[in-house]
């Protein structure tokens, strides 16, 4: 009796793969016949030889893209100087005691020459027909400072004094920075091989640094840079630190976020920084190591597209339209001190006014 189940069992169990078999056959006949006339799905845009000649063309010549993105005549012409308001206090006092080897001096200005520059963009197409940008200058310039009083050099024990006598000379120091921006292309018209493209975002930032991103200090959360006016208080964050933005602020714009360049509306998502055509002022606070007192300038171009570069303490007015102004942080130590490299973070903030 046990023997007859077992076959019985066995029987069954051929059958059933049987069925599945034939079941099996059936369902990649149908998925064949449903198939038949169908084209693959498109590949990944990826762009072309051609795309990639016609962006890089646009950034190197288009008068348009240089009014939106690379600029660095807001240092000044050669023989152009930055006053400096130090005061005789707590730092200088620091100073005078540390570094006897070397000389010290007051200063009353800097001012920068260009000397050469670089450009290089890493063109990165994407699935949608779209392209992004990264946009680097490396820039090696001198930085100059006009001294109001150094500190003499003593011939007998080798060392410079404690003390500052009157002088005026002009300190000649390498300048040495990087700046990095994002531009995002898209084609007048997406279904042409021969596209023609546009510029359509761009990063809410120029950001330079000097003479690199590990050594320039950095604006420092939860503040970034803050710009005030009379009715709006604005504030621009490095993108990571956007989070933890002061809910006090009535617009949070980031520096590494793409906004659009066309004018639309202004207080939408994605617009650029909306700023009130009056008086503005900066305020900053940083986070540098190792550790050093950091000096705040503004550079903007007025309503007769001159370049303006003031104090932060001062306050400036904007023209109308697109404008886009500097925001730097420069070490005392490389303003006071003869070995001391320049140290800095410069953000072109991006906005318009109305």
């Amino acid at each position: 009796m046990k023997l007859i189940k077992v076959l019985l069992s066995q029987k069954g169990g051929k059958s059933m793969k049987g069925k599945l078999l034939i079941f099996s056959g059936i369902v990649g006949i149908i998925l064949l016949f449903l198939s038949c006339g169908n084209e693959p799905p498109p590949p990944f845009f990826a762009g072309s030889g051609k795309d990639s000649i016609a962006i890089k063309t646009l950034l190197e010549e288009s008068e348009f893209l240089k009014l939106y993105l690379f600029e660095s005549s807001m240092f000044g012409a050669e023989n152009y100087l930055v006053p400096v308001e130090l005061k005789r206090g707590v730092y200088f006092d620091s100073l005078l005691k540390k570094d006897r080897p070397f000389m010290k001096f007051f200063p009353k200005g800097f001012g920068r020459k260009k000397i050469s520059e670089r450009d290089s963009f890493n063109i990165i197409f994407i699935k949608d027909t779209t392209c992004h940008v990264y946009l680097i200058r490396e820039f090696r310039d001198s930085l100059y400072i006009l001294t109001d009083s150094v500190t003499p050099y003593i011939a007998d024990s080798g060392y410079y004094a404690n003390y500052f006598v009157s002088k005026e000379t002009l300190i000649a120091k390498p300048f040495n920075a990087i700046s990095w921006q994002v531009a995002y292309f898209e084609p007048v018209k997406k279904d042409t091989e021969e596209r023609e493209w546009r510029l359509k975002k761009i990063s809410g930032c120029q950001i330079i640094f000097a003479p690199d991103q590990e050594k320039a200090p950095i604006f420092y959360r939860p503040f970034g840079v803050i710009v005030s006016s009379p009715t709006k208080t604005c504030t621009i964050f490095e993108l990571e630190y956007q989070r933890t933005a002061d809910p006090s602020c009535s617009l949070k714009f980031s520096n590494r976020r793409l906004f659009y360049v066309d004018e639309g509306d202004y207080e939408s998502k994605d617009s650029l920084l909306y700023l009130p055509m009056d008086s503005l002022k900066v305020s900053c606070r940083y986070w540098l190591n190792p550790d050093d007192s950091v000096y705040t300038f503004v550079y903007y171009k007025d309503k007769n597209n001159n370049w303006q570069r003031i104090l932060s303490s001062q306050k400036f007015i904007l023209p109308e339209g697109f404008n886009r102004f500097y925001v730097e942080g420069i070490t005392y130590e490389c303003l006071t001190h003869i070995k001391k490299e320049p140290r800095a973070i410069i953000w072109g903030i991006a906005t318009r006014v109305k």
